[in-house]
């Protein structure tokens, strides 16, 4: 019986139209690719505040928002960063940036997702 792995993302997009069409393609993509090795736990959130407050040892990739803005300290995603950076688990980060297309964007987080499968196959055959 193959193991299945558990991967979990979390995302900020504080634009409801682009925070749902992320959702929506991650979901497509990682379950279409990935589905036979992977389990994907996906979370997708409107505020860097909360998506800072659902950083912890279990997050594998942060996908941030460069322009979010911080509810109490008014610094873009600075608090999700911070956590994510300083977390034991050293998730892969990645920011959107609105100085792309879209389309570019979802190269990118599809081009993340895949380095941190990559990563997770080989550490499992190290073992």
């Amino acid at each position: 019986m193959k193991t299945i792995q558990n991967i979990t993302l979390v995302m900020t997009q504080d634009n409801l139209l682009y925070n749902k069409a992320i959702n929506h393609y991650l979901n497509e993509f990682c379950n279409k690719t990935f589905s036979a090795d992977y389990q994907f736990n996906i979370r997708s959130f409107f505020s860097a505040e909360t998506g800072a407050n659902q950083i912890n040892d279990d997050v594998d990739i942060v996908i941030v928002d460069q322009e979010i803005k911080n509810v109490t300290s008014g610094n873009p995603g600075f608090r999700l960063l911070k956590k994510a950076v300083t977390s034991s688990h050293q998730p892969q980060i990645l920011f959107i940036s609105p100085r792309e297309s879209f389309s570019t964007a979802l190269i990118k987080i599809k081009d993340a997702i895949r380095k941190k499968v990559y990563k997770m196959n080989a550490k499992k055959r190290a073992k």
